[in-house]
């Protein structure tokens, strides 16, 4: 792992220094930036420019911006030099690059600075100030600059762009709605800060002018431009801008408007619902809706000192919150958040979003292979992020190599992660979609599915691999099929080859139809003889029968979730039966989600159930969490809450003690 920092004081590392640029970088580096070539006398002058601000980039970078504006290389280091010559008799901390080197480089960094920003008008400069109220690293975009500076979006389009051409801003790319998008460098970040917190009028030399504000009131004074855009004084009602959802529990608490966070979790809309949660929803922020109840969580916390029933009540709130989004999460199928992202009814962002927030890795994997082939290509790079954030590194890996397909700069990548996933199963479907854009490792592929382990799996790697398939690795994989000795995994297996191939259909079903009527156990006798009845229609009947037999509800689940997309037309409605009468809740819906993609009309009947809470337990699981010195209380605290949350409206709260109530 490569940290990059200013701040060189991390343990366990191999330390390597960037050195400063040498004079040709620099010179190299500035006729670029004009986009010219120097000429002799040019380049002595902007050989000693660039010793003057200590060949830093960032203050190159500024300089050339100067030189495009039509300063003369003669111009600009005379007035570098009286501006490092200014700063020298001040103190000049307080600023993040004061650690960075010696006090010549931070000069001519602070220097280079000042000269830009003495060539704004008074007003640009004051709208440059304003940029160190925003988070770090954050993208900003010309609707919300436009409500930060208080003008139309065209104008602030125009004003980011100036701020752009003078090396102020680096472009942050195109964003989703392909309008472009500029970021803010630390140190400039840094800058504009330090104006906006400084004295307005500035009385010595070297100084700019800032504008006299304490952060808080900063943050305040940009929610109260925000807050004009309400409706009936509600946050929810905020018109999206592509900046203030993700931030505005941070600006109210930089603004010290902790209440008004507690208030915003409260809102609702006109039918009842949370407001907050819906809009995120909608933008497909529900990550950022989790984010901001544990802000929230963190806040009344930290204020149980000062009155602890209304933190203990809050607490409350937020564990409830947070225990629905994870059973909601865990109970929404992936096959539906496929099919509501392909119908439009979902942004794909939304179908990411949910990803992230589902319980259990595994079924994360499930989710990510169905949801990938809708994610567009604008959102790839934001997939590989919610990749690289899945924890458990065995399912990191897996859906790492699935999204490879999709962009070949992570494909040398991927060739490592394969090799470190233990599982057989895993590894060779990994491995498969490796193949397919590498041609030469079905071989390898083939030798894997032999060695698999425990021998019942080679069915079901060969049914998830035999679409990407080449003809003649289906040959190959077909002999390999008729070597298993395994009734159930021969069964799926063949089924799947014939299924690609039909000259093997007559093959199939005479080695393995006798052998699958024999299988003892009715869930892998019942998967057999499905996978045999697409083969052969005839044989629906009698799967059915055994889908039927099949006792418990898990495996008839898991039947149904992985056959669905293979029933024959006339067989759904008869599975939409089978599921209905599932008890489990959870599991009727992921059957049910499953054959959503067959029968469009189900979606309304499965996204009801998900919006349903009735498994205490889960729900409790959900809450707990350890404290170490408090565990004992917050377990007991989590089911009481729960209890009261699950009670009949009629219940009353008197039978409680007076800390619950």
């Amino acid at each position: 792992m490569l940290v990059t920092t200013r701040e060189a004081r991390l343990q366990g590392c191999l330390r390597y220094d960037l050195d400063v640029m040498t004079p040709e970088q620099a010179l190299a580096l500035l006729s670029h930036a004009i986009q010219e070539d120097l000429a002799e006398t040019a380049i002595q002058q902007a050989l000693e420019l660039a010793k003057a601000v200590a060949y830093l980039p960032l203050a190159l970078e500024l300089a050339a911006a100067q030189i495009e504006d039509g300063a003369t290389w003669t111009e600009l280091l005379e007035a570098l030099q009286q501006e490092i010559a200014d700063l020298d008799v001040l103190d000049i901390q307080g600023f993040g690059f004061q650690s960075q080197g010696s006090k010549q480089r931070n000069l001519s960094l602070l220097a280079s600075f000042n000269l830009s920003l003495k060539r704004l008008q008074p007003e640009q400069l004051i709208q440059f100030a304003w940029l160190g109220m925003l988070p770090e690293d954050i993208t900003l975009t010309e609707t919300m600059a436009a409500t930060l500076w208080e003008m139309k979006p065209p104008q602030a389009r125009t004003l980011l762009r100036f701020f752009k051409s003078r090396a102020l801003l680096l472009s942050g790319g195109r964003q989703i709605d392909q309008t472009l998008g500029y970021r803010l460098h630390d140190l400039m970040h840094d800058v504009a800060r330090h104006l906006l917190v400084s004295d307005p009028q500035a009385n010595q030399p070297g100084t700019l002018p800032g504008l006299g504000l304490t952060l808080p009131q900063a943050h305040q004074a940009l929610l109260g431009r925000y807050r004009r855009k309400l409706q009936q004084g509600l946050w929810h009602t905020v018109p999206s801008d592509g900046y203030i959802h993700a931030h505005l529990t941070w600006h109210l608490e930089q603004a010290e408007r902790i209440e008004e966070i507690h208030r915003l979790l409260q809102e609702t809309t006109p039918n009842g619902k949370n407001g907050w949660y819906q809009v995120c929803q909608e933008l497909g922020q529900v990550a950022g809706f989790i984010s901001d109840i544990a802000r929230a969580w963190r806040l009344a916390e930290s204020h149980f000192a000062e009155n602890p029933a209304q933190s203990l009540g809050l607490q409350c709130r937020y564990a409830l919150m947070k225990g629905s989004l994870n059973t909601l999460m865990g109970t929404i199928p992936p096959e539906l958040i496929a099919v509501l992202v392909s119908e439009g009814i979902w942004q794909p962002a939304q179908g990411l979003a949910h990803l992230q927030q589902i319980p259990k890795p595994w079924r994360q994997v499930h989710t990510f292979k169905i949801l990938l082939p809708y994610i567009p290509d604008s959102l790839l790079p934001e997939a590989l992020k919610v990749v690289r954030s899945i924890p458990d590194q065995v399912c990191r890996s897996v859906m790492l190599v699935s999204l490879s397909r999709r962009m070949p700069e992570l494909r040398a990548e991927a060739r490592l992660r394969v090799k470190t996933i233990p599982e057989d199963f895993q590894r060779t479907i990994s491995l498969g979609c490796m193949a397919t854009y590498q041609p030469s490792l079905w071989p390898q592929v083939l030798d894997e599915v032999k060695a698999a382990r425990p021998e019942r799996d080679q069915g079901s790697i060969l049914r998830e691999l035999v679409e990407d398939m080449p003809e003649e690795v289906l040959t190959q994989a077909w002999r390999l099929t008729t070597t298993i000795q395994d009734p159930y995994a021969r069964a799926i297996g063949m089924a799947a080859i014939a299924s690609q191939n039909p000259a093997f259909i007559q093959d199939a079903l005479e080695q393995s139809l006798d052998a699958a009527r024999q299988i003892e156990n009715v869930y892998r006798r019942a998967w057999a003889l499905t996978a045999l009845a697409t083969l052969e229609p005839s044989l629906w009947p009698e799967a059915i029968t055994q889908i039927r037999k099949i006792e418990h509800e898990f495996a008839q689940v898991r039947l149904i979730k992985n056959m669905a997309p293979d029933f024959p037309p006339e067989v759904v409605p008869v599975m939409i039966d089978i599921g209905r009468g599932i008890q489990n809740e959870a599991r009727r819906v992921i059957a049910l989600g499953a054959l959503s993609t067959r029968e469009p009309t189900l979606w309304a009947e499965v996204l009801a159930d998900t919006q349903v809470i009735r498994d205490a337990d889960k729900l409790v699981k959900a809450l707990e969490y350890k404290d170490t010195k408090t565990n004992r209380i917050r377990l007991k605290f989590s089911r009481l809450a729960c209890s009261i949350a699950l009670c009949p409206s009629s219940a009353k709260l008197t039978s409680y003690p007076s800390w619950v109530r």
